[in-house]
């Protein structure tokens, strides 16, 4: 087998951030080449195309056509300025292209080609007039097969590596020589260094030397393998042969040398949900039907420019399905909604007169003549024969263009191109609204240059000047105009909101110039207020009757950009303004703020309240893109600011009107998910009921980017917080925030790709983890143990933790503790709060059984060293194991009532196993108390005048008991264990001392000798020097000696006296006194006589 092949690199669209309350980290993505089935949505000799860096690959039997266009082209023109001539001319709008195809020379016609490797999606186009070239759930794989491209050879395209590889596979014993393929309407081809240069008027494409092995025996054997050109045909030649019984592994890399490496952009416009939380988001998609021509050509970029319609799972993690609806000139959508059937309405505008309609339809015809001035409202956006409106339902899987229509007149329809409003946002020429009521009728907000424009049982049938709101309801088949009404004055005038009140009265909210609107007599404002006005107006919804009206402003320029009801119907605006916008007392606000919210009654006649919010600049700080009023009436806001809109200048403006625009300093909270900004960001914020508190702010976005924004349009929250967004992120790689298991977590784009988010701003949700002291998770526990109790959910911030069993309360923190210490089945209660939420107080609970076994030890003991004592357990439960800790000094450790014989004091643990699984654990202590010494005296003292005694010493120690037997019978007894013992009479005994501490005791004996004669004290010496009786000598040795004279002076004192006092005595009388050790005194006279 000989495989060849081929690779190029091709990248990945459609961030989408889903439910995100934080980001950040980016896993691997998963394939992204897609090969799109053609089910006669394009050419039939196309079988498959695939998105490649700035182009398309398309699949044909006989082999391949690139295509690409100039991507950076693209690029500038999104961003450019409308003001400039050079962006609004046809030529300027023009992009440039180039396509070549390798063709397999002389190979099968028709090969067996079979797809491999399905996405979960599918995909549906409904592109042009002709139904027959529509295209519903169109299925996308991951691998094609060609089967006997040529003759036992067959061809495969994969991706592999994060690159689209293309290979031959050569059966053995057959050649692939056979193989040529042959490159039409590149430039020039050549070999440069072994590599393939294909050059086109765009730039270079490179086939990379081939790289070529065959695997025998399990080892990678590299085989020499070149290109071989001949002309325009390429094949492959192996210098130096190969083992045609192996399987031969050629693989060439193909490397896009000057491309920017991007798909084909598409841009966030609206975006929209359905009751099961699903996302819509909605743009304008480039190149859905983009030529098939060989060579350089150029290509209108209005006219690669469709609606298109991806649709997310409530989670984002899955694209439930995209859809492409457009003709041959440009269509953007405005504004998206979901009816009660969960089929998807569009409103938009569009350039093309084969737009696809329904048969049926109210307006199946473009209205613009051919031939009629071209618009281009935002830079690349070119509508080459003006514009016209129009409303389209796809049904809920996409694969049904259930109705569509246009509606529009003699001019251009749907656009705000004026240049009266001194309040000009980026993308403010898409401005516009739908809605539906309970019964699907469909109600668009929108504006017109017609004057023909198809109104129908009008309150104002005739335009007044230049732009006119329009107001119109139309049945759900999109077959009739129940109703149609301008609503204008002498100048320029555009409806941007529209809402119904419980299938009763329509409220329109918008901008105007004009300074003749008919409002109502009781109205807030009965005339203009400045150089631009928000209005808000109340229609009957019969549509007969223009029932409130009322100019919303300062002296300077307002707008309104969004209403909303509560259920009383009072109206809420969400606008911006250049004036100081009146802040009633007792709300939020910010000073100097340009972002301005004021609920009026819904008579249009009074305030309830209104305020301000922002940097305060100023000047406004962010273009508004969606606006909420909960059932509790707190006000929900976004928005986005930066770069883009600061920069815009707007065709026949001198000056960027929103020059300061950026999302620096605009107020958050502590809680907001992104805490800081590079100006360049989304903003949500919402005001609690009466706009008193802000309750939450955060910024979301990329810090990388060359600014998020929208491309026009609106987006939408649901009634329960939750903001459905699209975003055009342009530049930023991918760095917006995206979820972990989001479809799409990369911008494969340098420049700007439809992203979406769905951000939960209001959410509540309950729930919390049963941990232990390890924080393992805890269905079932032992007692005693302590358990924590941990807030899981999201949006709460006051909480009351309950448990069964009579425990009752256990904290008010976001995680509490509580030790349980007795058996039971117990249950936890969460009831956890959100003020802002409209849901409040949401509740939780959880079971978890807590075991407890009760063991009775033995109590503890003291021993004496060397013996030994029994231990005991036993269990209130039946026992699986014991195990007593330490084992030394343990007849048995794994038994009840082991015999401990411990060197040293020892505490025991015993741990019990019972038939729950519990181990529970007990402590014996056993004291080892050593022997006491013996080290006692039992001493003899000789004393002047008196018998002997004995002096009894006994070993030191606290808390002992000291027994003395005296050998002749008796017992002596003394509480300090030693004192004093006289015998009664003279002989030897033998003294025997116990010593005893509170367990262990231990005797010794001695023998004593005693001669109760007591000696004889000296009263005359003779100091003479004759050797005899010259000193007084005393029978008492160890005793002290003072001598005294006659008239009793001291004289002589010596202890120990060593019997040398005499010889220089002079003749007379002196008296004595010795003094034993003890202290027993005793005193005689004595005489020298020399």
């Amino acid at each position: 087998m000989l495989l060849i092949g081929a690779s190029g690199y091709i990248q990945a669209q459609v961030p989408v951030l889903a439910k995100a309350r934080a980001h950040h980290k980016k896993p691997p993505q998963s394939k992204n080449y897609k090969f799109v089935e053609n089910k006669n949505q394009w050419d039939n000799t196309v079988k498959f195309r695939a998105a490649i860096p700035s182009g398309f690959m398309f699949l044909k039997n006989d082999g391949f056509q690139y295509t690409y266009y100039d991507s950076k082209a693209i690029g500038r023109l999104h961003t450019a300025n409308v003001s400039s001539v050079a962006s609004r001319t046809a030529q300027a709008q023009q992009i440039k292209a180039h396509s070549f195809e390798v063709k397999f020379k002389d190979a099968n016609p028709q090969p067996q080609i079979t797809a491999q490797e399905p996405v979960p999606e599918t995909m549906n186009y409904f592109l042009g007039k002709d139904p027959t070239k529509w295209a519903t759930n169109v299925q996308s794989y991951h691998s094609i097969h060609y089967q006997n491209i040529y003759p036992s050879i067959d061809l495969k395209l994969y991706e592999r590596n994060n690159a689209l590889k293309y290979e031959f596979i050569v059966a053995p014993n057959t050649s692939p020589k056979i193989i040529r393929m042959q490159y039409n309407a590149a430039d020039n081809i050549r070999l440069k260094d072994g590599q393939l240069e294909i050059q086109t008027s765009l730039g270079k494409v490179i086939e990379k030397r081939p790289y070529c092995y065959q695997i025998i025996q399990g080892k990678k054997i590299i085989v020499e393998t070149r290109f071989k050109l001949n002309n325009n045909e390429v094949s492959f030649e192996f210098p130096y042969g190969y083992n045609p019984n192996f399987a031969l592994v050629i693989d060439p890399e193909l490397v896009f040398s000057t491309y920017s490496g991007s798909f084909a952009d598409n841009w966030g416009n609206t975006a929209t949900f359905d009751a099961a939380g699903n996302l819509y988001a909605g743009g304008t998609a480039f190149g859905s039907n983009f030529p098939l021509t060989l060579g350089a050509f150029q290509s209108a970029y209005g006219g690669q420019i469709d609606v298109g319609i991806l649709k997310f799972s409530a989670q984002g993690d899955r694209l439930l399905y995209g859809s492409f609806y457009g003709g041959q000139d440009a269509e953007v959508p405005h504004s998206l909604v979901v009816d009660n059937n969960d089929d998807l309405i569009i409103m938009g505008t569009t350039g093309s007169d084969d737009l696809p309609t329904s048969n049926t339809a109210f307006d199946q015809t473009f209205n613009n003549a051919s031939g009629f001035p071209s618009v281009t409202p935002l830079a690349g956006m070119r509508y080459t024969s003006g514009s016209d409106i129009f409303i389209a339902k796809i049904s809920q899987n996409g694969n049904q263009l259930k109705a569509a229509t246009y509606i529009g007149g003699n001019n251009n329809d749907g656009l705000n191109t004026s240049t009266l409003p001194r309040i000009k946002n980026y993308g403010d020429a898409y401005r516009g609204d739908v809605f539906v009521d309970g019964s699907n009728n469909i109600y668009v907000a929108s504006t017109t240059l017609s004057t023909d424009f198809p109104v129908v049982n009008a309150i104002q049938p005739a335009i007044s000047a230049g732009h006119d709101a329009v107001v119109f309801k139309m049945t759900s088949d999109l077959t009739t105009m129940v109703w149609g009404t301008y609503l204008g004055g002498n100048g320029f005038d555009g409806a941007f909101s529209i809402k119904v009140f419980k299938d009763q009265e329509v409220f329109v909210a918008g901008a105007t110039t004009s300074t003749g609107l008919p409002s109502s007599a009781d109205a807030l404002h009965r005339n203009n207020l400045g150089s631009d006005d928000g209005f808000i107006a109340r229609i009957s919804n019969n549509g007969n009757t223009l029932e409130k009206l009322t100019y919303l402003g300062t002296n300077n320029a307002d707008q309104a950009f969004f209403i909303d009801l509560d259920t009383n119907s009072n109206v809420y605006a969400f606008g911006q303004t250049f004036g100081n916008y009146p802040v009633t007392p007792d709300v939020y606000s910010n000073g100097n703020a340009k972002q301005f919210i004021h609920k009026l009654n819904k008579d249009l006649s009074a305030t309830i309240y209104s305020t301000v919010i922002g940097s305060g600049r100023s000047e406004p700080d962010i273009s508004p893109t969606a606006f909420l009023v909960n059932d509790c009436e707190n006000v929900y806001i976004t928005g986005w600011g930066g770069s883009i809109n600061h920069n815009f200048l707007p065709n026949g403006y001198t000056t960027q009107p929103m020059r300061n625009s950026s999302t620096n300093d605009l107020p958050i909270t502590f809680d907001g998910v992104q805490q800081t900004t590079d100006g360049d960001d989304f903003y949500i914020a919402v005001l609690s009921a009466g706009a008193k508190d802000l309750v939450y702010g955060t910024f979301l976005g990329s810090n990388l980017s060359r600014g998020e924004h929208v491309d026009g349009g609106t987006c939408r929250f649901s009634k329960n917080g939750i903001v459905y967004h699209s975003v055009c992120a342009c530049g930023d790689g991918s760095t917006f925030p995206t979820t972990p298991n989001a479809y799409s977590q990369f911008n494969r784009s340098n420049n700007c790709n439809n992203a979406a988010f769905k951000f939960d701003v209001d959410i509540l949700t309950v729930d919390f983890d049963i941990k232990d002291s390890v924080q393992n998770d805890v269905t079932e526990i032992c007692a005693p143990a302590t358990l924590n109790f941990v807030y899981k959910g999201l949006g709460a911030s006051t909480f009351d933790w309950n448990i069964s069993n009579g425990v009752g309360n256990i904290g008010n923190t976001e995680s509490v503790s509580f030790r349980f210490n007795e058996e039971g089945l117990f249950t936890v209660t969460l009831v956890a709060s959100s003020p802002p939420s409209c849901l409040r107080t949401l509740t939780t609970t959880k079971t978890f059984r807590v075991y407890k076994n009760t063991l009775t030890v033995s109590l503890s003991d003291t021993i004496c060293v060397r013996d030994s004592i029994p231990l005991r357990v036993t269990s209130s439960k039946s026992v699986v194991s014991y195990l007593w800790t330490p084992g030394t000094g343990l007849s048995d450790s794994t038994i009840a009532n082991p015999v401990a014989s411990p060197a040293q004091t020892t505490n025991y643990k015993v741990t019990v196993k019972d038939v729950d699984g519990c181990e529970t654990a007990a402590l014996v202590t056993v004291n080892v108390l050593d022997f006491p010494t013996t080290n006692f005296v039992a001493k003899v003292l000789n004393e002047c005048g008196k018998v002997p005694r004995i002096k009894l010493v006994p070993d030191a120690g606290e808390g002992l008991k000291h027994t003395w037997q005296m050998g002749n019978g008796e017992v002596f007894n003394n509480e300090s264990g030693g004192g004093f013992y006289t015998y009664p009479e003279s002989g030897s005994y033998t003294i025997t001392y116990t010593v005893a501490n509170s367990h262990c005791s231990a005797t010794d004996s001695v023998k004593v000798t005693v001669d109760n004669t007591v000696p004889e004290l000296p009263n005359v010496i003779t100091p003479n020097g004759d050797g005899k009786n010259d000193f007084f000598v005393s029978p008492y040795t160890d005793h002290k000696v003072e001598i005294y004279n006659r008239w009793g002076r001291k004289i002589f004192e010596r202890d120990q006296y060593q019997n040398d006092w005499g010889t220089d005595a002079d003749p007379g009388i002196y008296y004595y006194i010795l003094i034993s050790p003890e202290g027993v005194r005793c005193k005689n006279w004595l005489k020298v006589t020399k």
